[in-house]
């Protein structure tokens, strides 16, 4: 009965033919492995930075309703005392900016009538801002706690590159 060589034990060593193939094995594997991890990099800085992009948007948003949520009185036209703008596509509050680094392209303001049961008006904004990997919106709303629908309706359909005015309660 013949025995089977044992291949563990052998002591004849690689051929060079052997050695270049899980070289080359090798090499394929690592490269694949690099190719993933860097992807994977790149995916999660796009991530990031369109998260943070976001949550900026979200900050003018926030900023906006709660401005707004208690305005006694809303109008395009200059009351001398608060203002929201769009400069250079960035958003301003008075002349100071909040967030400079979300290219904001547009923030347009519609108003919506409120409940049957409530005269107050529905404040409906929708913020357009781009992102380097494409353009996005935000929309949003708030109820206006001291104007009725009457008052403002005027508003729809308003862009507010060309500023919007309003004024807040006397305390």
């Amino acid at each position: 009965m013949l025995k089977k060589p044992n291949i563990l034990w052998n002591n004849k060593g690689l051929t060079l033919v052997e050695l270049m193939v899980a070289v080359g094995l090798i090499v394929i594997v690592i490269s694949l492995g690099f190719t993933l991890l860097f992807f994977g990099m790149r995916s999660f800085d796009t991530g990031t930075a369109q998260a943070h992009t976001q949550q900026n948007v979200r900050l003018v948003g926030d900023y906006m309703r709660s401005e707004l949520r208690n305005a006694v009185e809303i109008s395009t036209e200059d009351l001398g005392k608060e203002e929201f703008e769009i400069d250079g596509n960035i958003f301003k509050h008075n002349e100071s900016a909040i967030t400079n680094d979300v290219e904001i392209n547009e923030i347009t303001i519609s108003i919506l009538e409120g409940t049957e049961n409530e005269n107050r008006a529905l404040l409906k904004f929708k913020i357009d801002f781009q992102f380097e990997k494409g353009s996005f919106e935000y929309v949003d709303q708030v109820l206006l706690n001291n104007l009725s629908y009457g008052e403002v309706d005027d508003l729809n359909e308003h862009e507010l590159s060309d500023g919007l005015y309003y004024k807040k309660p006397d305390i």
